[in-house]
Protein backbone atom coordinates (compact mmCIF):
# COMPACT_ATOMS: atom_id res chain seq x y z
CA UNK A 1 0.00 0.00 0.00
CA UNK A 2 1.28 3.63 -1.05
CA UNK A 3 -0.80 6.42 0.47
CA UNK A 4 -4.07 4.24 1.38
CA UNK A 5 -3.82 3.31 -2.76
CA UNK A 6 -3.46 0.07 -3.84
CA UNK A 7 -0.77 -0.71 -5.78
CA UNK A 8 -1.83 -2.11 -8.20
CA UNK A 9 -3.95 1.64 -8.93
CA UNK A 10 -2.27 4.88 -9.41
CA UNK A 11 -3.84 8.19 -7.79
CA UNK A 12 -3.73 10.94 -9.37
CA UNK A 13 -4.33 14.44 -7.94
CA UNK A 14 -5.27 17.51 -9.24
CA UNK A 15 -6.48 20.76 -8.80
CA UNK A 16 -9.59 22.32 -10.50
CA UNK A 17 -10.42 26.03 -11.65
CA UNK A 18 -11.73 26.91 -8.10
CA UNK A 19 -9.08 25.68 -6.34
CA UNK A 20 -9.88 22.33 -4.84
CA UNK A 21 -8.50 19.30 -5.09
CA UNK A 22 -9.92 16.37 -6.94
CA UNK A 23 -8.63 12.65 -6.76
CA UNK A 24 -8.79 10.02 -9.15
CA UNK A 25 -7.31 6.22 -9.66
CA UNK A 26 -7.09 4.11 -12.23
CA UNK A 27 -5.52 0.72 -12.62
CA UNK A 28 -1.32 0.80 -12.42
CA UNK A 29 -1.54 -1.50 -16.14
CA UNK A 30 -4.75 1.15 -17.94
CA UNK A 31 -4.01 1.42 -21.44
CA UNK A 32 -6.66 4.29 -21.60
CA UNK A 33 -6.76 6.98 -19.18
CA UNK A 34 -9.64 9.12 -19.93
CA UNK A 35 -10.10 12.93 -17.67
CA UNK A 36 -11.98 14.91 -20.32
CA UNK A 37 -14.02 17.28 -18.81
CA UNK A 38 -12.92 17.20 -15.24
CA UNK A 39 -12.66 21.06 -14.83
CA UNK A 40 -8.60 20.50 -14.39
CA UNK A 41 -6.52 23.48 -13.79
CA UNK A 42 -3.68 21.59 -13.05
CA UNK A 43 -2.55 17.88 -12.58
CA UNK A 44 0.43 16.48 -11.07
CA UNK A 45 2.09 14.48 -14.63
CA UNK A 46 4.75 12.68 -12.53
CA UNK A 47 2.37 10.23 -11.55
CA UNK A 48 1.88 9.56 -15.47
CA UNK A 49 5.05 7.97 -15.89
CA UNK A 50 4.12 4.62 -14.05
CA UNK A 51 1.51 3.72 -16.43
CA UNK A 52 4.17 1.84 -19.03
CA UNK A 53 1.14 -0.24 -21.25
CA UNK A 54 -0.45 3.33 -21.28
CA UNK A 55 -1.25 4.28 -25.20
CA UNK A 56 -4.70 6.32 -25.09
CA UNK A 57 -4.39 9.50 -22.99
CA UNK A 58 -7.39 12.14 -22.91
CA UNK A 59 -7.68 15.43 -21.28
CA UNK A 60 -9.59 17.31 -23.63
CA UNK A 61 -12.07 19.64 -22.43
CA UNK A 62 -10.83 21.06 -19.34
CA UNK A 63 -8.66 24.38 -18.34
CA UNK A 64 -4.74 23.29 -18.39
CA UNK A 65 -2.60 26.41 -18.42
CA UNK A 66 1.00 24.25 -18.34
CA UNK A 67 1.80 20.94 -18.95
CA UNK A 68 4.85 19.03 -18.49
CA UNK A 69 5.19 16.08 -21.38
CA UNK A 70 8.64 14.98 -19.83
CA UNK A 71 6.36 13.00 -17.19
CA UNK A 72 5.05 10.39 -20.41
CA UNK A 73 8.54 9.81 -21.36
CA UNK A 74 8.08 6.64 -19.52
CA UNK A 75 5.06 5.72 -21.56
CA UNK A 76 6.75 4.17 -24.68
CA UNK A 77 3.25 2.98 -26.12
CA UNK A 78 1.35 5.92 -25.89
CA UNK A 79 -0.36 6.31 -29.48
CA UNK A 80 -3.15 8.54 -28.53
CA UNK A 81 -3.00 12.34 -27.02
CA UNK A 82 -5.78 14.80 -26.72
CA UNK A 83 -4.90 17.94 -25.03
CA UNK A 84 -7.80 19.74 -26.63
CA UNK A 85 -9.87 22.23 -25.61
CA UNK A 86 -7.81 24.08 -22.41
CA UNK A 87 -6.13 27.22 -22.59
CA UNK A 88 -2.64 26.16 -22.95
CA UNK A 89 -0.32 28.80 -23.79
CA UNK A 90 2.76 27.26 -24.67
CA UNK A 91 3.89 24.10 -25.04
CA UNK A 92 7.03 22.13 -25.60
CA UNK A 93 6.87 19.14 -28.10
CA UNK A 94 10.00 17.79 -27.38
CA UNK A 95 9.63 14.95 -24.95
CA UNK A 96 7.25 13.39 -28.22
CA UNK A 97 10.44 12.47 -29.19
CA UNK A 98 10.93 9.50 -27.05
CA UNK A 99 7.09 8.05 -28.09
CA UNK A 100 7.85 6.68 -31.84
CA UNK A 101 4.36 4.87 -31.10
CA UNK A 102 2.45 8.22 -31.36
CA UNK A 103 -0.20 7.98 -34.33
CA UNK A 104 -2.80 10.53 -32.95
CA UNK A 105 -2.29 14.22 -31.31
CA UNK A 106 -4.24 16.96 -30.91
CA UNK A 107 -3.86 20.31 -29.85
CA UNK A 108 -6.87 22.11 -31.38
CA UNK A 109 -8.67 24.93 -29.46
CA UNK A 110 -5.83 26.00 -27.25
CA UNK A 111 -4.61 29.63 -27.39
CA UNK A 112 -1.04 28.40 -28.23
CA UNK A 113 -0.30 31.44 -31.10
CA UNK A 114 2.82 29.55 -32.00
CA UNK A 115 4.30 26.16 -31.91
CA UNK A 116 7.45 24.44 -33.21
CA UNK A 117 6.73 21.17 -34.83
CA UNK A 118 9.81 20.24 -35.37
CA UNK A 119 10.61 17.45 -32.35
CA UNK A 120 7.85 15.19 -33.69
CA UNK A 121 9.41 14.74 -37.50
CA UNK A 122 10.94 11.66 -36.13
CA UNK A 123 7.73 10.48 -35.44
CA UNK A 124 7.39 7.54 -38.05
CA UNK A 125 4.30 6.49 -36.81
CA UNK A 126 2.22 9.92 -36.69
CA UNK A 127 -1.14 9.66 -38.52
CA UNK A 128 -3.01 12.48 -37.25
CA UNK A 129 -2.18 16.49 -36.25
CA UNK A 130 -4.40 18.28 -35.32
CA UNK A 131 -4.08 21.86 -34.95
CA UNK A 132 -7.34 23.73 -35.14
CA UNK A 133 -8.46 26.71 -33.59
CA UNK A 134 -5.25 27.55 -31.67
CA UNK A 135 -4.56 31.40 -32.66
CA UNK A 136 -1.91 30.45 -35.02
CA UNK A 137 0.12 33.01 -37.43
CA UNK A 138 2.41 31.58 -38.89
CA UNK A 139 3.84 27.67 -39.13
CA UNK A 140 6.44 25.79 -40.38
CA UNK A 141 5.58 22.68 -42.14
CA UNK A 142 8.76 21.49 -43.14
CA UNK A 143 8.96 18.70 -40.11
CA UNK A 144 6.13 16.79 -41.84
CA UNK A 145 8.23 15.85 -44.33
CA UNK A 146 9.29 13.09 -42.86
CA UNK A 147 6.04 11.78 -41.63
CA UNK A 148 5.11 9.53 -44.56
CA UNK A 149 2.08 8.01 -42.65
CA UNK A 150 0.32 11.11 -41.79
CA UNK A 151 -3.39 11.10 -43.05
CA UNK A 152 -5.07 13.85 -41.58
CA UNK A 153 -3.52 17.20 -40.71
CA UNK A 154 -5.46 20.40 -39.20
CA UNK A 155 -4.34 24.27 -39.21
CA UNK A 156 -8.15 25.50 -40.00
CA UNK A 157 -9.49 28.13 -37.80
CA UNK A 158 -6.52 29.94 -37.52
CA UNK A 159 -4.87 33.04 -38.68
CA UNK A 160 -3.06 32.23 -41.33
CA UNK A 161 -2.39 34.23 -44.07
CA UNK A 162 0.46 32.19 -46.17
CA UNK A 163 0.89 28.59 -45.77
CA UNK A 164 3.75 26.54 -47.47
CA UNK A 165 2.35 23.49 -48.40
CA UNK A 166 5.88 21.83 -49.82
CA UNK A 167 6.62 19.58 -47.02
CA UNK A 168 3.67 17.45 -48.00
CA UNK A 169 4.83 15.98 -51.24
CA UNK A 170 6.34 13.45 -48.96
CA UNK A 171 3.26 12.27 -47.50
CA UNK A 172 1.59 10.41 -49.91
CA UNK A 173 -0.79 9.08 -47.36
CA UNK A 174 -2.45 11.91 -46.44
CA UNK A 175 -6.08 12.11 -46.72
CA UNK A 176 -7.65 15.05 -44.54
CA UNK A 177 -6.41 18.50 -44.77
CA UNK A 178 -8.28 21.14 -43.60
CA UNK A 179 -6.79 24.65 -43.68
CA UNK A 180 -10.32 26.64 -43.76
CA UNK A 181 -10.98 29.83 -41.84
CA UNK A 182 -7.96 31.04 -42.03
CA UNK A 183 -6.44 34.54 -43.85
CA UNK A 184 -4.97 32.65 -46.98
CA UNK A 185 -4.51 35.01 -50.11
CA UNK A 186 -2.75 32.62 -52.34
CA UNK A 187 -1.87 29.09 -52.23
CA UNK A 188 0.24 26.57 -53.81
CA UNK A 189 -1.48 23.20 -54.57
CA UNK A 190 1.81 21.58 -56.02
CA UNK A 191 2.58 19.30 -53.52
CA UNK A 192 -0.66 17.60 -53.33
CA UNK A 193 -0.12 16.03 -56.64
CA UNK A 194 1.71 13.26 -54.60
CA UNK A 195 -1.26 13.04 -52.51
CA UNK A 196 -3.00 10.37 -54.49
CA UNK A 197 -5.07 9.13 -51.34
CA UNK A 198 -6.56 12.70 -50.40
CA UNK A 199 -10.35 12.92 -49.94
CA UNK A 200 -11.27 15.75 -48.24
CA UNK A 201 -9.22 19.71 -49.25
CA UNK A 202 -10.79 22.32 -47.21
CA UNK A 203 -9.97 25.77 -48.45
CA UNK A 204 -13.29 27.62 -47.28
CA UNK A 205 -13.32 30.92 -45.71
CA UNK A 206 -9.78 32.30 -46.85
CA UNK A 207 -9.63 35.25 -49.34
CA UNK A 208 -8.24 33.61 -52.20
CA UNK A 209 -8.66 35.23 -55.14
CA UNK A 210 -7.39 32.38 -57.09
CA UNK A 211 -6.32 29.10 -57.47
CA UNK A 212 -4.44 26.88 -59.56
CA UNK A 213 -6.45 23.06 -59.16
CA UNK A 214 -3.82 21.59 -61.27
CA UNK A 215 -1.83 19.64 -58.89
CA UNK A 216 -5.17 17.99 -57.89
CA UNK A 217 -5.35 15.71 -60.98
CA UNK A 218 -3.42 12.97 -59.71
CA UNK A 219 -5.40 13.11 -56.32
CA UNK A 220 -7.85 10.46 -57.69
CA UNK A 221 -9.58 9.82 -54.37
CA UNK A 222 -10.42 13.18 -53.49
CA UNK A 223 -13.91 12.95 -52.75
CA UNK A 224 -14.65 16.78 -50.90
CA UNK A 225 -13.58 19.72 -52.53
CA UNK A 226 -14.53 22.54 -50.18
CA UNK A 227 -13.91 26.05 -51.72
CA UNK A 228 -16.52 28.42 -50.48
CA UNK A 229 -16.42 31.93 -48.62
CA UNK A 230 -13.34 33.11 -51.22
CA UNK A 231 -12.80 35.87 -53.79
CA UNK A 232 -12.86 33.62 -56.53
CA UNK A 233 -14.28 35.27 -60.03
CA UNK A 234 -13.03 32.65 -61.56
CA UNK A 235 -11.80 29.05 -61.63
CA UNK A 236 -10.42 26.35 -63.92
CA UNK A 237 -12.19 22.94 -63.09
CA UNK A 238 -10.85 21.16 -65.96
CA UNK A 239 -7.99 19.60 -63.27
CA UNK A 240 -10.74 17.70 -61.84
CA UNK A 241 -12.30 16.19 -65.19
CA UNK A 242 -11.11 12.80 -63.95
CA UNK A 243 -11.88 12.85 -61.03
CA UNK A 244 -15.17 10.32 -60.99
CA UNK A 245 -14.70 9.67 -56.78
CA UNK A 246 -15.54 13.92 -56.36
CA UNK A 247 -19.09 13.91 -54.50
CA UNK A 248 -18.98 17.29 -53.16
CA UNK A 249 -17.69 20.49 -54.74
CA UNK A 250 -18.65 23.96 -52.77
CA UNK A 251 -18.14 26.78 -54.65
CA UNK A 252 -20.38 29.01 -52.43
CA UNK A 253 -20.49 32.60 -51.32
CA UNK A 254 -17.66 33.44 -54.14
CA UNK A 255 -17.69 35.79 -57.25
CA UNK A 256 -18.20 33.45 -59.81
CA UNK A 257 -20.74 34.70 -62.56
CA UNK A 258 -20.40 31.47 -64.84
CA UNK A 259 -18.61 28.01 -64.10
CA UNK A 260 -17.71 25.83 -67.19
CA UNK A 261 -19.26 22.69 -64.94
CA UNK A 262 -19.56 20.63 -68.73
CA UNK A 263 -15.93 19.67 -68.11
CA UNK A 264 -17.11 17.01 -65.02
CA UNK A 265 -18.94 14.54 -66.76
CA UNK A 266 -19.42 12.58 -63.89
CA UNK A 267 -21.99 15.63 -62.90
CA UNK A 268 -24.78 14.36 -62.78
CA UNK A 269 -23.65 11.47 -60.18
CA UNK A 270 -22.40 14.03 -58.07
CA UNK A 271 -23.74 14.17 -54.28
CA UNK A 272 -23.77 18.35 -53.59
CA UNK A 273 -22.43 21.32 -56.29
CA UNK A 274 -22.86 24.51 -54.12
CA UNK A 275 -22.73 27.03 -55.54
CA UNK A 276 -25.00 29.25 -53.70
CA UNK A 277 -24.19 32.90 -52.39
CA UNK A 278 -22.96 33.55 -56.30
CA UNK A 279 -23.51 36.48 -58.65
CA UNK A 280 -24.17 33.64 -60.99
CA UNK A 281 -25.37 34.53 -64.81
CA UNK A 282 -29.06 34.22 -66.22
CA UNK A 283 -26.79 31.87 -68.71
CA UNK A 284 -25.25 30.01 -66.66
CA UNK A 285 -28.48 29.21 -64.10
CA UNK A 286 -30.21 28.22 -67.65
CA UNK A 287 -27.56 25.85 -69.16
CA UNK A 288 -27.26 23.70 -65.39
CA UNK A 289 -30.55 24.36 -63.46
CA UNK A 290 -30.97 20.23 -64.64
CA UNK A 291 -27.90 19.43 -62.88
CA UNK A 292 -27.79 22.11 -59.77
CA UNK A 293 -29.94 23.50 -57.19
CA UNK A 294 -29.18 27.49 -56.84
Amino acid sequence: MIGGIDLKTIQLDFIKTDGTIGVISFPIDSMTINLRNMDIYELDFSALANFSNLSKLVLSRNNLVKLDLESLTECKELEWLDLSHNSLLNIDLTPLMYHPSLQRFSLSYNPLHTIDLGPISSIQCLESIRLTRTYLEQIDLSPLQSLERLREFSIAFNALSHVVLDPLNTCSELRILLLNRNQIREIDLTSLSACRELRILNLSDNQLNTVDLSPLAECSSLHSLVLGANNLSKIDLRPLAELPSLNILDLSDNHLSYIELSVLSYLSDMQEVLLSGNPLSDDFINDYSSYVLF
